[in-house]
Protein backbone atom coordinates (compact mmCIF):
# COMPACT_ATOMS: atom_id res chain seq x y z
CA UNK A 1 0.00 0.00 0.00
CA UNK A 2 1.20 3.50 -0.79
CA UNK A 3 1.23 5.76 2.27
CA UNK A 4 1.49 9.47 2.85
CA UNK A 5 3.24 10.96 5.85
CA UNK A 6 2.22 14.59 6.10
CA UNK A 7 4.55 16.78 8.15
CA UNK A 8 2.72 19.92 9.18
CA UNK A 9 4.72 22.92 10.31
CA UNK A 10 4.12 26.22 12.03
CA UNK A 11 2.94 28.37 9.11
CA UNK A 12 5.17 31.27 10.12
CA UNK A 13 8.28 29.06 10.12
CA UNK A 14 7.12 27.47 6.89
CA UNK A 15 6.89 30.91 5.26
CA UNK A 16 10.34 31.91 6.54
CA UNK A 17 11.78 28.65 5.20
CA UNK A 18 10.08 29.02 1.82
CA UNK A 19 11.43 32.57 1.54
CA UNK A 20 14.96 31.31 2.21
CA UNK A 21 14.44 28.55 -0.37
CA UNK A 22 13.67 31.23 -2.97
CA UNK A 23 17.00 32.80 -2.16
CA UNK A 24 18.91 29.50 -2.42
CA UNK A 25 17.53 27.90 -5.58
CA UNK A 26 18.16 28.68 -9.21
CA UNK A 27 14.64 27.85 -10.36
CA UNK A 28 12.74 30.19 -8.02
CA UNK A 29 12.96 33.96 -8.32
CA UNK A 30 14.67 35.96 -5.65
CA UNK A 31 12.20 38.29 -4.03
CA UNK A 32 12.17 40.86 -1.26
CA UNK A 33 10.64 39.71 2.02
CA UNK A 34 7.83 42.31 2.10
CA UNK A 35 6.69 41.36 -1.41
CA UNK A 36 6.94 37.65 -0.61
CA UNK A 37 4.94 38.10 2.59
CA UNK A 38 2.16 39.97 0.76
CA UNK A 39 2.11 37.40 -2.05
CA UNK A 40 1.73 34.58 0.44
CA UNK A 41 -1.24 36.25 2.13
CA UNK A 42 -2.92 36.36 -1.28
CA UNK A 43 -2.12 32.68 -1.88
CA UNK A 44 0.37 33.46 -4.65
CA UNK A 45 3.33 31.40 -3.44
CA UNK A 46 4.15 27.72 -3.86
CA UNK A 47 1.31 25.59 -2.50
CA UNK A 48 -0.99 28.61 -2.18
CA UNK A 49 -2.02 29.75 1.25
CA UNK A 50 -1.23 27.60 4.26
CA UNK A 51 -4.84 27.22 5.46
CA UNK A 52 -6.11 26.06 2.06
CA UNK A 53 -3.16 23.68 1.61
CA UNK A 54 -3.71 22.25 5.09
CA UNK A 55 -7.46 21.93 4.55
CA UNK A 56 -6.91 19.95 1.35
CA UNK A 57 -4.72 17.39 3.16
CA UNK A 58 -6.93 17.35 6.25
CA UNK A 59 -9.60 15.62 4.16
CA UNK A 60 -7.46 12.47 4.36
CA UNK A 61 -6.82 12.49 8.10
CA UNK A 62 -8.87 9.35 8.77
CA UNK A 63 -7.61 7.32 5.81
CA UNK A 64 -5.63 4.19 6.76
CA UNK A 65 -2.79 5.18 4.40
CA UNK A 66 -2.39 8.69 5.82
CA UNK A 67 -0.31 9.79 8.81
CA UNK A 68 -0.25 13.36 10.12
CA UNK A 69 2.55 14.69 12.30
CA UNK A 70 4.05 18.05 13.14
CA UNK A 71 7.61 19.21 12.52
CA UNK A 72 7.77 20.69 16.01
CA UNK A 73 7.00 17.27 17.51
CA UNK A 74 9.73 15.68 15.40
CA UNK A 75 12.20 18.29 16.64
CA UNK A 76 11.11 18.12 20.28
CA UNK A 77 11.09 14.33 20.60
CA UNK A 78 12.44 12.65 17.46
CA UNK A 79 12.69 9.21 19.04
CA UNK A 80 9.04 9.08 20.07
CA UNK A 81 7.89 10.60 16.77
CA UNK A 82 9.87 8.13 14.69
CA UNK A 83 8.62 5.25 16.80
CA UNK A 84 5.02 6.34 16.08
CA UNK A 85 5.77 6.56 12.36
CA UNK A 86 7.31 3.09 12.43
CA UNK A 87 4.21 1.75 14.19
CA UNK A 88 2.01 3.37 11.55
CA UNK A 89 4.11 1.61 8.91
CA UNK A 90 3.80 -1.68 10.83
CA UNK A 91 7.55 -1.81 11.32
CA UNK A 92 9.10 -3.12 14.49
CA UNK A 93 12.40 -1.38 15.07
CA UNK A 94 15.02 -2.63 17.45
CA UNK A 95 16.52 -0.05 19.79
CA UNK A 96 19.62 0.00 17.59
CA UNK A 97 17.57 0.57 14.42
CA UNK A 98 15.60 3.32 16.10
CA UNK A 99 18.84 4.99 17.20
CA UNK A 100 20.13 4.82 13.62
CA UNK A 101 16.94 6.31 12.14
CA UNK A 102 16.99 9.10 14.74
CA UNK A 103 20.62 9.77 13.84
CA UNK A 104 20.31 9.82 10.04
CA UNK A 105 17.10 11.87 10.07
CA UNK A 106 18.48 14.54 12.38
CA UNK A 107 18.78 17.96 10.87
CA UNK A 108 22.43 18.14 11.84
CA UNK A 109 23.23 14.88 10.04
CA UNK A 110 21.36 15.86 6.89
CA UNK A 111 22.94 19.32 6.80
CA UNK A 112 26.42 17.85 7.24
CA UNK A 113 25.80 15.42 4.40
CA UNK A 114 24.05 17.76 1.96
CA UNK A 115 27.08 17.80 -0.32
CA UNK A 116 26.09 14.32 -1.50
CA UNK A 117 22.72 15.49 -2.87
CA UNK A 118 22.58 14.56 -6.53
CA UNK A 119 22.17 17.60 -8.78
CA UNK A 120 22.91 19.99 -5.92
CA UNK A 121 24.96 22.41 -8.03
CA UNK A 122 22.28 22.44 -10.71
CA UNK A 123 19.55 23.32 -8.22
CA UNK A 124 21.29 25.68 -5.81
CA UNK A 125 22.69 29.11 -6.45
CA UNK A 126 26.31 29.67 -5.44
CA UNK A 127 26.42 29.69 -1.63
CA UNK A 128 22.85 28.36 -1.56
CA UNK A 129 22.04 25.80 1.10
CA UNK A 130 19.83 22.75 0.90
CA UNK A 131 19.08 22.84 4.60
CA UNK A 132 19.22 26.13 6.38
CA UNK A 133 18.65 26.04 10.15
CA UNK A 134 15.89 23.53 10.86
CA UNK A 135 14.92 25.50 13.93
CA UNK A 136 11.53 26.16 15.43
CA UNK A 137 10.63 29.84 15.83
CA UNK A 138 12.96 31.28 13.19
CA UNK A 139 10.13 33.39 11.83
CA UNK A 140 10.68 35.77 14.76
CA UNK A 141 13.88 36.99 13.06
CA UNK A 142 12.03 37.90 9.87
CA UNK A 143 8.48 39.10 10.62
CA UNK A 144 7.94 42.66 11.74
CA UNK A 145 5.46 43.23 14.57
CA UNK A 146 2.93 44.55 12.03
CA UNK A 147 3.45 41.54 9.73
CA UNK A 148 2.95 39.19 12.64
CA UNK A 149 -0.35 40.85 13.51
CA UNK A 150 -1.51 40.83 9.87
CA UNK A 151 -0.48 37.20 9.44
CA UNK A 152 -2.29 36.02 12.56
CA UNK A 153 -5.48 37.90 11.66
CA UNK A 154 -5.44 36.46 8.13
CA UNK A 155 -4.57 32.98 9.37
CA UNK A 156 -7.24 32.90 12.08
CA UNK A 157 -9.95 34.14 9.70
CA UNK A 158 -9.06 31.57 7.02
CA UNK A 159 -8.80 28.66 9.42
CA UNK A 160 -12.23 29.53 10.84
CA UNK A 161 -13.78 29.99 7.39
CA UNK A 162 -12.42 26.60 6.28
CA UNK A 163 -13.77 24.84 9.36
CA UNK A 164 -10.39 23.74 10.66
CA UNK A 165 -10.01 26.28 13.42
CA UNK A 166 -9.32 23.45 15.89
CA UNK A 167 -6.05 22.78 14.01
CA UNK A 168 -4.63 26.24 14.52
CA UNK A 169 -1.10 26.64 15.75
CA UNK A 170 -0.66 28.43 19.02
CA UNK A 171 1.94 31.05 18.23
Amino acid sequence: MVVTIFVDRNPKDLLASLFAWHDSTRFLPRVEWDHFFDSHLKGHTEYGSYPEFTRAWYEYKDEPWFYWTRYEDLKKDPRSSIKKIAEFLNRDLTAKQLDEVVHVTSFEYMKKNNESIKGRDFILRPKGVWQRKGAVGGWKNLFTVAQNEIFEKNYNERMKRLGIEHMKYKF
